[in-house]
């Protein structure tokens, strides 16, 4: 679930170290976010 800590830190790691995220769910809002702020930085 997106809403989960241990979730939301898995994915903040992987979209920081650019690994393959064909298994996320781009759909959810905190993906979107984290990967916009992956984006700009």
């Amino acid at each position: 679930y997106p809403s989960d800590p241990k979730t939301k830190v898995f994915v903040k790691k992987s979209i920081r170290r650019n690994q393959n995220l064909t298994f996320l769910r781009k759909s959810w809002k905190p993906v979107q976010i984290l990967m916009k702020k992956r984006k700009l930085s």
